[in-house]
């Protein structure tokens, strides 16, 4: 059997090899231990000029890419909308009849129009839905803003409608419960990427706790939070007289602004900046050389970070949003703060610098919980789920 997988990830080809701006495709790869054939179906960037930061590896022609249109970004799809759509429901057709099982993220509407095309066809298929689309707009003001959640109430609507009759998994306890009642055919996932091989077998806990390092990666815009984490490392210098140190790893529209504001505020010498790096021996080498993980998101999923950090032997200090509960359990592999709290954030570290007993069984309970959460465990939950609905055997 092969199965088609439509992502909203960019892929690049410069005529010898594809690479990808997300690494999130490779659990879904991986899947070429079940069928026969993994497609991708994606936005495809011909170009001479080396983009994207992961390597797709085509596992001895197992993987294959489907060329779908290019676009940068989602509102720009829906802007060229009247002319991409065409063209994807042509690629579709004529790819169709090699394709057994179709997959597709949304909200996207390249993923409803491929899954309605599927169904069509009767094809199984299967939708998965990343995150809530209406609380990611903290990027736009005004008109923008304004368009952006009339598309993303219209996409909801198309989603209500066609997850009825196919099984949907979804991120995290809130989607779960928002998209539960609409059809019994819905599960909780977590797409991981880390195998049981990437869990540390060692924990090591800080020499001196006074001396704390903080380690956050992420994007650098609104809904990731970090300028509330910025103010929460000087509440913690200032209220507790901590020497705290934070590393921030990432790029995007607030660097500037960030960097900055560390600059009026004196932290300079406490808060360094490393910008993007891709997953590689030196984040896995940040995580292990640092203390204690913080993501303090407004809005998430269930970020893969999280995840990352427990695997590398880390307590986690998280805001309790989007999927993070369904990892993160307060004070035993971690602790939830309300979101945008810089006060939370403070007490939160207070709390773990004064206790190394609290850190030693966090970082043990965190490398039980992420046992439960590899991506063997989670691609084998997704295939018995299919498999019980569909009834077939691959």
């Amino acid at each position: 059997m092969n199965l088609a997988i439509f992502l909203n990830i960019r892929f690049y080809y410069d005529g010898e090899r594809y690479t990808a701006d997300e690494r999130y495709f490779e659990f879904w790869t991986s899947f070429t231990e079940y069928f026969k054939k993994v497609i991708l179906c994606v936005p495809v960037l011909t170009t001479r000029e080396r983009k994207g930061a992961f390597k797709v590896d085509l596992k001895k022609k197992k993987v294959e890419i489907c060329h779908l249109p290019y676009y940068e970004t989602t509102i720009e799809l829906d802007k060229n909308s009247f002319y991409i759509m065409p063209q994807v429901k042509k690629i579709v057709f004529n790819n169709i009849s090699e394709w057994d099982i179709v997959r597709a993220v949304v909200p996207n509407i390249l993923g409803i129009s491929i899954l309605n095309q599927a169904r069509l066809y009767s094809k199984p298929c299967f939708a998965y839905i990343r995150g809530n689309y209406k609380k990611s707009l903290y990027e736009f003001t005004g008109f923008k803003k304004i368009a952006a959640y009339l598309i993303a109430q219209f996409l909801e609507l198309r989603i209500k409608n066609i997850i009825k009759n196919i099984p949907t998994f979804v991120v995290g306890e809130e989607l779960y419960n928002k998209f539960q009642k609409l059809n019994a055919s819905v599960f909780k996932i977590v797409v991981s990427l880390i195998s049981t091989n990437d869990i540390v077998k060692e924990i090591t806990i800080p020499a001196r706790l006074q001396k704390i390092r903080l380690l956050n990666i992420g994007r650098l815009s609104p809904e990731k939070g970090v300028s509330y984490l910025i103010n929460g490392v000087y509440k913690t210098r200032e209220k507790y007289g901590y020497d705290v140190t934070l590393t921030i790893v990432g790029s995007g529209m607030e660097e500037s602004h960030l960097k900055e504001k560390i600059k009026k505020m004196g932290l300079n010498g406490c808060v360094k900046f490393l910008g993007y790096i891709p997953y590689n021996s030196e984040i896995i080498n940040l995580y292990r050389n640092s203390d204690v993980f913080i993501l303090p998101s407004l809005t998430e999923g269930v970020p893969k970070v999280i995840l990352e950090a427990l695997a590398n032997g880390l307590p986690v200090i998280a805001t309790s949003v989007g999927g993070i509960p369904e990892i993160i359990k307060d004070g035993e592999n971690g602790i939830l703060i309300p979101p945008a709290d810089s006060e939370a954030i403070a007490n939160a570290i207070h709390r773990l610098i004064n206790n190394k007993n609290l850190i030693i069984d966090m970082i043990k309970k965190g490398l039980e919980t992420i046992k439960e959460y590899t991506l063997e465990k989670q691609r084998e939950r997704v295939i018995k789920i299919l498999r019980s609905y569909y009834h077939f055997n691959n």
